[in-house]
């Protein structure tokens, strides 16, 4: 099957107008349109993100994602819950994040599209989920 290739940048396209037809630079990582240099910003590692509004919001989000879960790994590392502000020992591990905290800085959360192989298995799955991760989901639902 042949898949068509955008080479010019159809940001800011309408039902009425055309897109700025700069030539495509890059593609984005979440929504898979092509961006000219104006439209997008090239990271590292491609990350390249264009400059839709709901795009450009994951962007910050997986940014400021790592930089807290740098962080909150810190307090693992000497067996501490990961949660801002809490000395309890860890226990149990988040299933988004993967960091260990206390079952205090725990929530029980249904979780059927964010564990491998439950998309669409219409299986009701719960697991132990952190509250960084829970306020995360509304970017990416």
């Amino acid at each position: 099957m042949a898949v068509a290739v955008e080479r010019m940048c159809s940001m800011g396209a309408s039902l009425l107008r055309h897109g700025c037809e700069q030539p495509v630079v890059a593609r984005c990582v979440y929504c898979g349109k092509g961006f000219c240099a104006d439209h997008g910003e090239c990271g590292p590692d491609h990350h390249d993100v264009c400059s839709r509004r709901v795009c450009r919001r994951k962007g910050r989000d997986i940014n400021s994602h790592l930089e807290w879960r740098r962080v909150a790994g810190e307090a693992n590392d000497v067996s501490a819950c990961a949660a801002e502000g809490c000395e309890e020992r860890m226990e149990h591990r988040c299933v988004r994040c993967r960091l260990m905290f206390c079952l205090e800085d725990l929530g029980e959360r249904r979780l059927t599209e964010a564990l491998p192989g439950a998309r669409g298995s219409g299986e009701d799955e719960r697991g132990l989920v952190c509250e960084h991760c829970t306020a995360r989901r509304r970017v990416w639902d």
